[in-house]
């Protein structure tokens, strides 16, 4: 269970790499597994933001799914123009633009005649990337849970929540009228653990190509 959440979060994850005792950790060990999940997962963690179509943002999304290599998602936006009969006019038709919004979801096809309709049938997310370098990168997001995992001996794809459980669970408790202290115990343990290694290990941790070697407890670099 996570120190710095109450829950199973990303802080016990990284730490799975080796498969330490979560309750004994030490500083080492950390930084040992932060390297591991660094090359496993290639520096970077995802979100998935869900963000409701509009007609500005719709073609922008069309453009970076198609741009993809692997997508969930294709969207098209279609517009033809009708000839539809007014006596007004001197042909006796006037031209009518008549828009339809596809989209391929999951392989089902979905198709709206307005971005409310599409809405209404198709949830977009969108995938944020987290790019790490050092461990501070990424000692926010230890309190996160892990939405997603997948994995093999090689490589991890990691997907966490959107925020972290501490708040999360703290707006829970609000809507119910507890207010919890729990948000600032996590938080000062947080900030109180950068500053442990900032004491033990100083800011060469800053530098991107840091790396502790347990055998020698030497950095290489």
């Amino acid at each position: 269970m996570g120190i710095y959440s109450g829950r199973c979060d990303l802080y016990d994850h990284i730490l799975m790499e080796k498969m330490y005792d979560f309750g004994n950790v030490k500083k080492s060990d950390e930084l040992e597994c932060f390297n591991l999940f660094k090359q496993r997962t290639g520096g970077v963690i995802y979100q998935m933001i869900k963000v409701p179509f509009t007609e500005w943002n719709f073609e922008k999304f069309a453009e970076i799914e198609k741009a993809k290599e692997n997508t969930t998602y294709k969207l098209e936006k279609k517009v033809e123009y009708l000839d539809v009969p007014d006596k007004r006019c001197k042909s006796g038709f006037r031209k009518v633009e008549d828009t339809t919004y596809y989209a391929d979801y999951f392989g089902r096809i979905v198709e709206a005649k307005t971005i409310e309709e599409l809405n209404k049938q198709v949830n977009y997310y969108f995938r944020k990337e987290i790019k790490f370098d050092t461990i501070f990168d990424i000692l926010p997001y230890y309190p996160y849970i892990i939405s997603t995992a997948y994995s093999n001996k090689e490589k991890e794809y990691i997907v966490i929540s959107n925020e972290s459980f501490v708040e999360s669970e703290f707006e829970d408790l609000l809507k119910g009228g507890y207010v919890s202290g729990m948000y600032n115990y996590y938080k000062k343990d947080l900030q109180a653990h950068y500053k442990e290694l900032i004491d033990e290990y100083g800011d060469e941790l800053f530098n991107p190509d840091y790396k502790y070697d347990p055998e020698s407890k030497r950095r290489l670099v």
